[in-house]
């Protein structure tokens, strides 16, 4: 089979497992399935559907340095691609380099002033870094675009609660709980 043909099989298949959900790393041989998708990423470095499964692997099993290391590669390629950039993003956050996770958040909200969840991951990192009015009006912001939101209220009332602003907080759980029953969170809030 020639080149070209192998190429596009290949590709096929990652779409389809990824439209599948599934774990495809995860299973037995996991370690071919990844030098497979890296040794096409070295023949095909500009192809980001190679990249981005790779990336996906190793912040899959906390690996988040690697993973970021690949999602900044597809980044070069797609430098306005707003989901390689809000994976960016979280990792930075997760790994607690809030600067940088805020830097990306921003950046995604130039491409697109409206990315809620761009809004709401600088809304969480803002609030773990005691800037809880700047992140409150985040929320806001977020609510206010898409009211159904229910992870903007859940940050909103933890924020609150974090102020003493109890009562607030509570209304705003109750208030989760007449849009959602099953929402874990707000029981637990």
């Amino acid at each position: 089979m020639n080149q070209l043909i192998r190429t596009s099989i290949s590709i096929i298949i990652l779409l389809f497992l990824t439209m599948l959900n599934t774990h495809a790393l995860d299973n037995t041989g996991k370690d071919d399935t990844l030098q497979y998708l890296i040794s096409l990423h070295e023949k095909n470095p500009e192809v980001v559907d190679y990249i981005i499964p790779i990336a996906k692997h190793y912040k899959e099993i906390e690996k988040y340095d690697r993973a970021t290391v690949w999602y900044m590669k597809a980044a070069k390629i797609q430098p306005d691609n707003t989901d390689i950039l809000f994976s960016i993003g979280l990792l930075q956050s997760w790994t607690d380099h809030y600067l940088t996770a805020i830097e990306y958040f921003d950046k995604i909200l130039r491409i697109e002033p409206n990315h809620d969840d761009a809004k709401l991951a600088k809304a969480r990192v803002l609030s773990w870094q005691d800037k809880r009015a700047e992140a409150l009006s985040l929320c806001e912001e977020v609510l206010k675009n898409n009211p159904e939101y229910l992870d903007a209220y859940e940050l909103k009332a933890r924020i609150l609660t974090w102020e003493e602003k109890y009562v607030e907080a509570i209304d705003i759980y109750i208030k989760m709980l007449h849009m959602n029953t099953n929402n874990k969170k707000c029981r637990e809030g």
